[in-house]
């Protein structure tokens, strides 16, 4: 299984390199902007930076390494492989792997707004399970890569175009600082996304049957 892993993130070639980009490049530079020209701002503007990137690329490695298996260089070795070890380890490895890298860009925001770090964490950490698993569910309903990358990218580009208070009520975007509801809220997120998750495992397990 692990050589399966391996060698479908290998397989992706430059693919992989989009969410290390947004991650590593895109979010640092953003932050060094930003407290060069207001620090106190810095924090919140990153932050909320992170809650719309790190969300969309969280399904990158999933639509690829799925695109790898299907019509990569390696994909009758993959499809053998896979066929009796299963498909669903290296499916839940792209989640996995994903939220290690996203720990770092995640950390230096909590360390500038060290008083909310535990809701940030977890606000992320529960829109990233909800992104990752309406786009793994999608991709086994629709038997397509590009329209459910293309969905997830709209949902989360296009909530930003709601007014707040409306992106907030009907959207899984939302401030931390809303009072009790706050932790009710990431719980709910949560769960749907494991949900989410679940229906597109099971659809992956039927479909390698």
């Amino acid at each position: 299984m692990n050589r399966l892993c391996y060698w479908k993130m290998r397989g992706m070639g430059w693919w992989y390199l989009p969410p290390l980009i947004a991650l590593w490049l895109v979010l640092p530079g953003m932050l060094a902007i930003w407290y060069h020209q207001d620090p106190l701002l810095a924090a919140t503007s990153y932050l909320r930076l992170c809650e719309q990137v790190i969300p969309l690329f969280s399904v990158w490695w999933l639509v690829m390494a799925r695109k790898e298996e299907l019509t990569g260089d390696g994909r009758e070795l993959l499809y053998i492989y896979g066929g009796y070890r299963g498909r669903l380890g290296p499916v839940l490895f792209t989640l996995v792997w994903y939220l290690l890298h996203a720990a770092l860009p995640v950390a230096a925001g909590v360390w500038l707004l060290p008083e909310m770090g535990a809701e940030h964490l977890a606000k992320t950490g529960a829109q990233v399970l909800f992104v990752w698993g309406l786009c793994l569910l999608l991709m086994e309903l629709l038997h397509s890569l590009a329209v459910p990358l293309l969905l997830c990218a709209a949902y989360c580009f296009g909530a930003y175009l709601l007014e707040r208070e409306v992106m907030e009520q009907t959207t899984i975007f939302f401030d931390v600082h809303t009072g009790p509801t706050f932790w009710p809220k990431c719980g709910v997120i949560a769960a749907a996304g494991l949900l989410l998750a679940a229906l597109g495992c099971w659809g992956l397990r039927r479909m390698r049957e």
